[in-house]
């Protein structure tokens, strides 16, 4: 009996050890991930790792710092406009975000806000839309697909009759302002508004 138990306790424990080796794996409830973050933070602020002048890859992140000193995101369109004309110097320029829809800042969304300030939507109507300053920005960065299958562009329209409708030349003949899965070489977009 004494034998059975330390037999069944040494196989138990052996089981044990080998179900919790693979949690990491599984990752419930994203414990691990967590922890992993929270270490790897931890690990930069004590030893960060050094900057090397011939790295050719420099990550522009949205962190506290920016958040305090711009406002909360999401940013106006001219502001990222702003800020990719900054990084004039790069190769390449890619954003990690999502430009679903046209930018609530405009300055002509708030014409419509103010419909009996006549000077007011004179003044806005001769801004430029924020969409089409980031457009433009964008426009003039070096583009790169590296021969993959993966560009994605953005479009933007302003003037005519606002609900504009974006087809484009891919083969898979995508509407809609933005465009992905593109293959290397020049895209034409067709607008056209609601007249």
């Amino acid at each position: 009996m004494k034998k059975d138990l330390k037999k069944f306790t040494r196989y138990g424990l052996l089981i044990f050890a080998i179900m919790v080796s693979f949690l990491p794996i599984f990752n419930p409830l994203q414990i691990f991930s967590n922890l992993q973050n929270y270490s790897f933070d931890t690990l930069q602020s004590l030893l960060p790792r050094e900057i090397y002048a011939e790295d050719p890859v420099v990550i522009i992140d949205i962190d506290d710092r920016s958040l305090a000193e711009i406002g909360q995101w999401p940013w106006p369109r001219n502001q990222l406009a702003k800020l990719t004309d900054q990084a004039y110097a790069a190769a390449a320029l890619g954003f990690d975000i999502v430009f679903a829809e046209s930018d609530r800042t405009n300055p002509q969304n708030f014409i419509s806000s103010y419909p009996l300030n006549e000077v007011l939507k004179k003044e806005l109507s001769k801004l430029p839309s924020n969409d089409e300053l980031f457009a433009q920005a964008v426009m003039t960065q070096p583009i790169q697909c590296f021969g993959f299958d993966d560009g994605t562009a953005f479009a933007s329209a302003t003037g005519g009759t606002q609900f504009y409708s974006f087809v484009w030349d891919s083969i898979n003949g995508q509407a809609g302002q933005n465009a992905t899965n593109l293959t290397p070489g020049i895209h034409y977009v067709y607008v056209t508004d609601a007249k």
